[in-house]
């Protein structure tokens, strides 16, 4: 049909209004979801997507907005400030934080000298702190003209004088003679208050003597204005308004025989007397050589000028004494002898306290092999000492003593342990252990006739039970040729017994050096039926509905993982065994600061909690069960031979980081208050015969997987072990489950009410919403029902499901989702990504902006 003129103008009017309708429709979903405007993101993500703004290490990801288009760098300042412009008029907000930092942190942190000035000169907060405030990261990174726009905004003075101190800090802490006098020059106001005595605290351990005697006056900001005045001249008047000595902290500064003589001519106060004094001169001295080797000439000069006493005490410290073996060891022969000669026979009058001293370093021998001028130290020590070895150290000095002297180490009287004599075994070749072992044994013989030990390890101290390191044995067997008969034979633990090679298991039985673990015929430990009928009372419905999470005893929470129904000796009722948390394992750590994004992902011990939950009339009370391992997959055991009943668990894989080991729990009486759970331990006979009847295996697997547990009524099947809250709910409350979902259909709020009333599981609700999702109901009507849901933040946060919702995204309006998006933050990835494939781009664009990304409307 061919169209008249007039036609094509209603034609394009019609589609012209269709954009209107849909911009505004795009524009009110913008509003509607934003923590941040559209345009506070676009503005902050024009900045980072530059090149220059992203930290060293990269590690953000910032795409440039739609729109913004930098082809030359050299037009990069005039681009950016064009689009911000754009941005503020559309309302976007200068002080939005990213990477723990403003737009203007980021600005000068890049060296974008105008748009840094820009930001000022339209609401950027020059006083507003990240991970830096303005000031500080103006003066780090020398921006002089963000620092004078900086100090004449009106406020800036102010704040720093009311306690702001980062910029004072960081010319301390650096000792920026340039940034100080910056700081000076523009008036800045030191601090007050605690940040004063923090800044002072700095200016101490800098030794800045300006800032120093400044501090402690009354008036510290027309001192640092005032003439500058000699440096010592600032220490000498310091040091008699401080309540400590100056020199304590003057000590660790002085990196020159020049700067020595300089310090002992100050008329400053030296106590040497006080003993705590000289211990904390000598270790500031040992500390500061040890973290500063390239001059060690200012350590000599500085002990010279030490009295002999003071030096006497200060060693008496064990940690001073500790320090002065690492530095005294690692310095070159020539320089050590020279030390040795002058200050050796103070430490080396008491061995015991030197040796004593030096277990504090843990640096093993590993550590020190790579080191020449140890080695050669450790003989120097060990030639001044005489039998008989010290008694304090005997057993403790092996793992210290260079591989070199091992043997002057035992001509002296030394007796290694087994302990240290199996870690030196599991750290060394055997090539070396095989040409040592001889020598040893021409010194000390007893050590072959009890080299037995050297192939054992206790499991436990105390316990009577012993492991063999499968990696350890191959090496030790061979240096057990003369080893006499055990006192006793060695009771080995179960599950070691079992994993060790069946040639090595045969030899040391023939050798009659083992008991082995007892024969468990299969059968003695079987699978058990629950042994409580739980009754599901108001009471239990009400605590249960409400129990959405469990909490630590360090305050966090946990999701539930395992509700079970418990027998307890003493109590006529079924408990509750609830539990929840993580055994451990690899974590992801997203750490994201002001220079850049770091990834770790280490072994980390696991947050996890377990309660007891038993009813009282109504009420329904918890007990924390402290001290025991993550519970895993709780099973229910007999032991046939006695007919006692345990509960098995463990065995959860930590993520790359192994695995728990297999545990068994069962409740034994809590000092007179009831029964509490407890965990066996590994030697406990039940669970060495246990282990003994699954020949080292995974207890569970060797038992069998246990059948699910069938609901004939309801139709469902579930998890045999610890089940999940909603599968605990559905096999006792599956009638009023049913009949919250018809009442949310048919959207009785009376009803609704009373039922929430009596407890509401979450999962009630997810399903409610679901089938809300798959009804022919209108929009109107569905709304109405998620309404409902949507005004209590709690039971919706608990309810959230990524199934159900993405059967929302199909119809609930974008006005509708801030409830959403505020209790459940961690859905939006998916949300924005299903929105997006279903082709809902005002819905992306709200998940969008609420992850503080550019919202992109997709295209026809």
């Amino acid at each position: 049909m061919a169209l008249t003129y007039s036609d094509g103008r209603k034609r394009a009017a019609l589609f012209g209004l269709a954009l209107l309708v849909a911009s505004m429709t795009l524009l009110l979903a913008r509003l509607a979801c934003a923590a941040e405007n559209q345009a506070t993101i676009a503005a902050v993500e024009a900045l980072l997507s530059l090149p220059q703004t992203q930290p060293p290490e990269g590690g953000w990801e910032h795409r440039a907005p739609p729109g913004f288009v930098v082809e030359d760098e050299e037009d990069e300042d005039e681009v950016l400030l064009a689009w911000l412009k754009k941005q503020k008029k559309l309302g976007a907000d200068m002080n939005a934080m990213r990477h723990r930092g403003t737009m203007l942190h980021h600005a000068i942190r890049a060296g974008m000298v105008n748009t840094a000035s820009w930001l000022l000169a339209n609401g950027a907060d020059p006083l507003k702190e990240g991970e830096h405030d303005a000031l500080e990261l103006a003066l780090i990174y020398r921006q002089d003209t963000v620092f004078d726009f900086l100090v004449r905004r009106p406020g800036v003075r102010d704040a720093h004088r009311s306690g702001v101190y980062r910029a004072w800090k960081s010319v301390v802490a650096n000792n920026s003679d340039e940034g100080l006098k910056k700081l000076i020059t523009a008036h800045v106001p030191v601090p007050a208050g605690k940040n004063r005595e923090l800044l002072l605290d700095d200016a101490l351990a800098a030794g800045n003597g300006r800032v120093i005697r400044a501090l402690t006056a009354k008036d510290p900001d027309p001192l640092l204005r005032a003439r500058v005045r000699s440096i010592d001249e600032d220490f000498e008047i310091a040091d008699q308004r401080l309540p400590n000595p100056i020199f304590l902290s003057l000590i660790g500064q002085v990196v020159s025989v020049e700067e020595v003589d300089r310090l002992f001519r100050l008329r400053i106060r030296r106590p040497w007397n006080d003993a705590d004094f000289a211990t904390g001169v000598v270790g500031n001295v040992l500390r500061k050589s040890l973290y500063n080797s390239a001059n060690r000439s200012d350590t000599y000069t500085l002990f010279e000028r030490i009295p002999a006493f003071a030096l006497q005490e200060a060693f008496k410290n064990k940690g001073v004494l500790s320090m002065w073996w690492r530095w005294l060891s690692r310095l070159p022969a020539r320089e050590r002898v020279v030390a040795m000669a002058r200050w050796g026979d103070l430490p080396v009058r008491e061995p015991e306290a030197l040796l004593t001293g030096v277990l504090l370093e843990a640096s093993w021998f590993n550590q020190q092999e790579d080191d020449p001028n140890v080695v050669a130290a450790w003989g120097e020590l060990l030639a001044l000492l005489r039998p008989p070895f010290p008694n304090g150290v005997q057993g403790k000095m092996w793992m210290f003593v260079p591989q070199a002297h091992r043997l002057t180490l035992l001509r002296l009287g030394y007796r290694p342990s087994s302990e240290e004599l199996r870690w030196w075994i599991d750290r060394n070749s055997a090539e070396l252990i095989d040409a040592f072992w001889p020598a040893m044994l021409s010194i000390l013989p007893e050590l072959g006739q009890r080299s037995h030990e050297l192939v054992f390890r206790p499991v436990v101290d105390g316990s009577d039970y012993y492991c063999v390191d499968r990696w350890t044995i191959e090496k030790a067997l061979p240096l057990t040729a003369a080893a006499t008969m055990p006192e006793r034979p060695y009771a080995m633990e179960a599950s070691c017994w079992f994993e060790i090679p069946d040639e090595i298991r045969q030899t040391l039985l023939s050798r009659h050096w083992v008991k082995p673990p007892l024969a468990v015929a299969a059968g003695r430990f079987v699978l058990e039926e629950r042994q409580c009928a739980f009754l599901p009372t108001a009471a239990w419905r009400r605590k249960l509905a409400g129990l959405h999470s469990l909490t630590i005893k360090e305050g966090e929470s946990v999701s539930i993982d395992g509700v079970m129904a418990v027998e307890i000796p003493g109590e006529q009722n079924c408990a509750l065994l609830t539990w929840g948390g993580s055994a451990g394992g690899r974590l992801y750590i997203d750490d994201d600061s002001f220079e850049g994004t770091q990834r770790f992902t280490p072994c980390a011990d696991g947050i996890y909690t377990t309660s007891i939950w038993l009813p009282s009339g109504e009420l329904i009370n918890s007990v924390l069960q402290e001290g025991l391992p993550f519970l895993g997959g709780m099973t229910l055991i007999r032991d046939t031979s006695d007919g006692e009943h345990y509960w098995l668990g463990g065995s959860e894989s930590l993520g790359g980081c192994g695995q728990t080991p297999p545990a068994l729990f069962r409740f034994e009486e809590d000092n007179g208050k009831g029964a509490a759970l407890r965990a066996l331990q590994q030697t406990h006979p039940v669970m060495q015969a246990l282990l003994s009847q699954c020949k080292g295996k995974d207890p569970m697997a060797c038992l069998g997987a246990p059948p699910p547990l069938e609901d004939s009524v309801n139709q469902r099947v579930y998890p045999r072990g610890g089940r999940a809250m909603g599968h605990f709910a559905d096999m006792h409350w599956n009638v009023e489950r049913k009949a919250f979902v018809n009442a949310f259909l048919d959207f009785k709020p009376e009803v609704l009410r009373a039922m929430q009333a009596e407890g509401v599981f979450p999962h009630w609700v997810t399903e409610a919403l679901s089938a809300v999702s798959a009804s022919k109901l209108s929009l109107a009507e569905k709304r109405r029902r998620a309404a409902w849901v949507l005004r209590d933040r709690a039971l919706l946060g608990a309810a959230l499901e990524s199934q159900m919702l993405a059967s929302l995204v199909d119809w609930l309006p974008s006005e509708d989702w801030e409830p959403i998006i505020e209790v459940g933050p961690e859905y939006l990835s998916g949300l924005q990504y299903t929105a997006e494939r279903k082709g809902n781009a005002v819905l992306a664009c709200c998940f969008s902006t609420a992850l503080k990304q550019v919202c992109v409307p997709m295209k026809e």
